[in-house]
């Protein structure tokens, strides 16, 4: 009789597991990071990831632009359906490769970059909703007179390197 092995399911242990995880698309170093970025994350997969951790919907592109981005992939999954209804060959229907709506580069950098602080918060805190609730919590990270969220800061290449900077502090308690 055969020896059945199951597989373990892979847990993410390194801040490019957690982002592959959260972006639904292979990352293993910052090179995959880079080419994600430059081919662009697709629509759906940002948008799974955005209400994973309740992003604001125009946080990478206008909201316009993804509502339209939104209503290209429904238009694609209705004429796929309705192809496979009408008993059209399957092989026809699975050769058609529609173009998936993708972010835009500028677009997919600010998706990347959401998805490595929040990654790297969920390593630090050991689980998602704890770094969550520290991404979303406002803090004085730029000493004037208003509290700002780790998130908010993430939205720019350097707000996002104060953030990092923070979490680096907080691993090695030098709050």
């Amino acid at each position: 009789m055969p020896v059945t092995i199951l597989k373990k399911p892979s847990i993410p242990h390194t801040v490019y597991d957690h982002m592959a995880l959260l972006l639904g698309t292979e990352i293993r170093n910052e090179a995959d990071a880079l080419r994600v970025t430059k081919r662009g994350v697709p629509t759906a997969n940002y948008v799974k990831f955005a209400s994973m951790v309740s992003l604001r919907s125009d946080a990478v592109a206008p909201a316009t632009t993804m509502r339209r981005r939104l209503e290209q992939l429904e238009r694609m999954k209705t004429r796929r359906q309705k192809a496979v209804a009408r008993s059209k060959a399957r092989a026809q229907v699975a050769a058609e490769k529609p173009t998936i709506p993708v972010l835009n580069e500028a677009e997919s950098e600010k998706a990347v970059r959401y998805a490595r602080i929040v990654a790297e918060a969920t390593l630090l805190f050991g689980n998602r909703d704890s770094a969550l609730k520290w991404l979303n919590t406002p803090r004085d990270f730029l000493h004037e007179d208003k509290d700002v969220t780790p998130m908010v800061l993430a939205e720019t290449d350097s707000g996002a390197r104060l953030v990092e900077s923070m979490m680096k502090r907080t691993a090695y308690g030098m709050l």
